[in-house]
């Protein structure tokens, strides 16, 4: 029992020193909470809402310390309907505030509608970000629909690809993908 609680332990420092040490962001939370509300707020209407549980936020710093924050959020019941929702892409970026002693705020970017119900289902936990210079691109797995898929159930497999300059005022695009690569099907399980 002794033995076994040891390797146990040592198994588990061994593993905290090769653990990923968090990146300290120059952006404070209740800040990047603040704004992604704001804007989640001004994008939604009465009848609708952000689903916070699929919220996710990837912190990106650039070769050249530019910070970027990249936000995927779904809003739900748009229009009024109560089993529709949309998934969105924003983009913040970084400027400091210095003169006034506020420090660095995130400044949104831009951002736009990437996927939803019945157009496209997007998997943000497989989302790739890299940088080149100032810009950002983002690729996403996604999901679409065949003809014959229900509502509840795509099974067309692609990517999607995005890219942005992180300055104010700039605009998200999305790429097209390469021609040559075939769509897969999902095989049945």
């Amino acid at each position: 029992m002794r033995y076994t609680l040891g390797i146990i332990c040592s198994i588990m420092l061994v593993g905290s020193a090769f653990a990923q040490t968090p990146v300290e962001s120059i952006f404070k939370p209740e800040d990047v909470s603040a704004s992604i509300s704001a804007l989640t707020h001004l994008i939604s209407d009465t009848t609708s809402s952000e689903n916070t549980d699929q919220r996710k936020v990837v912190h990106h710093t650039a070769k050249d310390g530019q910070e970027s924050l990249i936000i995927f959020f779904t809003i739900e019941g748009q229009g009024g309907g109560g089993n529709m929702y949309l998934h969105y892409l924003a983009v913040f970026s970084c400027l400091n505030y210095g003169v006034d002693h506020r420090g660095y705020r995130p400044s949104l970017v831009d951002y736009r509608t990437i996927g939803g119900k019945l157009w496209r289902e997007i998997q943000t936990e497989t989302a790739k970000i890299r940088g080149k210079g100032q810009t950002l691109i983002i690729e996403i797995d996604t999901l679409g629909y065949n003809k014959t898929d229900p509502a509840t159930d795509p099974t067309l497999r692609n990517k999607a690809r995005f890219a942005v300059t992180t300055v104010p005022g700039a605009r998200i695009e999305e790429q097209q993908p390469n021609p040559n690569r075939k769509k897969r099907r999902l095989s049945a399980t």
